[in-house]
């Protein structure tokens, strides 16, 4: 049987060392510094293949295996051949077996305790934890990300951009909110249309779209506050962390590490396109508004922003998103 070339990382550190895998029926043989391991397919996951990308074995006790695309694609066809021979067997037990429907049962239930029970209270402990340098590379990678591939620099005037800077200054102050930095950046949003969003640092991204569609002060401010909103609260981090927990337990029941590896890759795109719940709603509106009460802003404006972007858009890609997750506006002031 001919060997394949792998890295390999023990688990321990960052430090990879070259080997060989050798594919058998039922296990593999490793082969790292002059050490021979057998592995059996079963104790072993192979994340998902894509196109000229490097795959990874992941091993036991936390090791992993790095394959470069050609050696991935021939060692999934002995990893997929033992896999249909091991579900074929777990099959005919769980037919044959009259606990089978009572596992099952079993299994969905303790998957609903974890994602609508438990995750919520742990996603938000994690989200308070975080330090601050963390919550910045994040935002940092998000805008890079954004500049690279959808928006670009702002065209609208100085005075524009200084008198919308002078609301949020305000707005910020009036937040007395010390554990973030913020910063407000302008954008050109092309293809992501009018938009503003919120980044774990403290960063709120408003694109012109938005801005040239304001009548009014307040409507720009009751977007600036409800962002601020969502900022002193953790929303952006307390979501993803309890989607993370949800995708924790899928791969946990579906026996598939690729699932958890493809969400990690794919963290910065689903942190910008997340669409927050009715509960953080909700929270990031009754703290905007004493914000905008405070400097006679109408707290009622940003609704009327958000119908006007979504009657003029001629779709449902933003205004209607936004607008049907945000409380109706006499729910806010009560």
């Amino acid at each position: 049987m001919n060997s394949i070339s792998i890295n390999y990382y023990s688990g321990n550190d960052s430090a990879s060392q070259t080997g060989q895998i050798v594919p058998g029926e039922q296990s593999v043989q490793l082969l790292v510094n002059g050490a021979n391991h057998e592995i059996s397919y079963s104790d072993m996951n192979l994340s998902r293949l894509i196109s000229n990308t490097p795959s990874f074995i992941y091993l036991p006790k936390g090791g992993c295996c790095e394959l470069a695309y050609p050696e991935a694609v021939i060692f999934s066809r002995f990893f997929a051949s033992n896999q249909q021979q091991k579900s074929s067997r777990q099959h005919k037990l769980e037919t044959q077996s009259p606990i089978a429907l009572m596992s099952i049962v079993l299994s969905f239930l303790v998957l609903y305790v974890f994602i609508y029970i438990l995750s919520a209270p742990i996603a938000d402990m994690l989200a308070k934890s975080i330090p601050f340098k963390i919550k910045e590379e994040i935002s940092n990678d998000i805008v890079t990300w954004l500049d690279q591939d959808y928006l670009e620099k702002s065209k609208l005037k100085a005075q524009k951009r200084a008198s919308i800077t002078a609301i949020f200054k305000k707005l910020v102050s009036a937040s007395r909110d010390k554990e973030h930095k913020y910063k407000l950046l302008f954008r050109q949003g092309n293809q992501i249309g009018a938009n503003a969003f919120a980044l774990p640092s403290g960063t709120i991204v408003i694109t012109d779209e938005l801005i040239k569609q304001a009548q009014s002060d307040s409507e720009v401010a009751g977007v600036l506050a409800h962002e601020i909103g969502h900022i002193r609260r953790n929303h952006t981090l307390r979501h993803i962390f309890r989607s993370a927990a949800a995708i924790l337990a899928m791969s946990v029941l579906l026996n598939d590490a690729s699932v958890i590896s493809d969400f990690t890759y794919s963290i910065p795109a689903y942190l910008f396109t997340a669409q927050f719940s009715r509960e953080l709603e909700y929270e990031a509106d009754a703290l905007s508004v004493p914000l905008l009460l405070k400097y006679g802003y109408d707290p009622e404006a940003s609704m009327r922003l958000i119908k006007r972007i979504e009657m003029s858009s001629g779709s449902n890609e933003v205004g209607s998103e936004y607008y049907s997750s945000h409380p109706h506006t006499h729910n806010r002031l009560s």
